[in-house]
């Protein structure tokens, strides 16, 4: 992991922070991580490239779940995966990918909800 990805990521979550339409920003490093002093100290300042985010319901009329889906069909930087295991730019939507066929409850249940999970440019 290179120190460029994490400075990166870390400023792609503090970005997302502040767009109205996030509900929810899911970094560790981020100041306002419960995780946060924790990372500090079991990761010695290293971090991660990988972050997660969810939107809000009622972006533009839709729900969390497709506007989910329309912003991952809608990167042009990003490729979408269902793995993000990997040194490129990588995109998942678990709702809507790997557990598509799960029902919106059953998810709930399993703590699945409509997160997008990512891996920014380095």
């Amino acid at each position: 992991m290179t120190g460029r990805r994490m400075s990166d990521t870390l400023a792609v979550a503090r970005y997302l922070e502040d767009v109205p339409c996030v509900k929810r920003v899911l970094y560790p490093e981020l100041e306002s991580s419960p995780y946060h002093e924790l990372v500090k100290t079991q990761m010695n300042g290293l971090g991660t490239g990988i972050l997660s985010f969810e939107l809000a319901d009622d972006v533009n009329g839709m729900s969390s779940f497709e506007a989910g889906k329309k912003l991952l069909n809608a990167l042009q930087l990003s490729h979408i995966a269902v793995s993000l295991g990997d040194l490129a730019s990588l995109t998942q939507h678990p709702a809507s990918m790997t557990h598509h066929n799960v029902s919106p409850e059953v998810r709930a249940k399993m703590g699945i909800t409509t997160v997008l999970s990512a891996s920014p440019p380095a």
